[in-house]
């Protein structure tokens, strides 16, 4: 049941797998996954958020050989047209863990990016985001835009060499 690796049925994998789901990608069945994630012999590098077991996209295709750049770089493009900060549970859906886990996570520091706290509220950046799901967005440079002014070169500034007349230094 291993996926095709045409760009379309790449895109169409979300961020993040559950152990069921992943475990076809590599011929083995549910127990025998849930067995392997407990030693850590499962082939690929596999993260735990309180009882669930969860694995990224991007470890999978590594795993396999398929194409990462393309699947990264459609859901970063996708991703980044999310507000530079987000809500705690938002952040969460990205990694298929439900609202109330994610607060137990965040109490006990173990969130998979680092949350900010504000007063009653939770944030996390964008960037963040992407690094934890393996898009690495801080390495990426949007493209330059038409409509923005460039900014003018440094000008050096020195004072002047002699003051004009009638003027003395203090």
């Amino acid at each position: 049941m291993n996926p095709t690796a045409s760009p379309d049925s790449l895109r169409r994998l979300p961020l993040v797998h559950d152990l069921p789901s992943t475990a076809p990608f590599f011929g083995i069945g549910r127990t025998l996954a849930y067995e392997l994630a407990q030693t850590g012999e499962f082939p690929c590098p596999i993260r735990r958020y309180g009882r669930l077991y969860r694995v990224r996209t991007a470890d999978i295709l590594d795993t396999l050989g398929l194409d990462r750049p393309a699947w990264a770089a459609w859901h970063t493009a996708r991703l980044q047209r999310l507000p530079p900060v987000v809500d705690l549970p938002s952040a969460a859906k990205l990694f298929t863990i439900g609202r109330t886990l994610a607060y137990d996570l965040v109490r006990a520091d173990e969130f998979p990016c680092p949350v900010r706290r504000y007063g009653r509220l939770y944030r996390v950046r964008t960037i963040d985001l992407l690094d934890a799901l393996g898009l690495n967005a801080a390495t990426e440079t949007p493209p330059p835009s038409q409509n923005r002014r460039q900014p003018a070169p440094p000008t050096e500034i020195r004072p002047p060499d002699r003051l004009p007349p009638g003027r003395a230094r203090r």
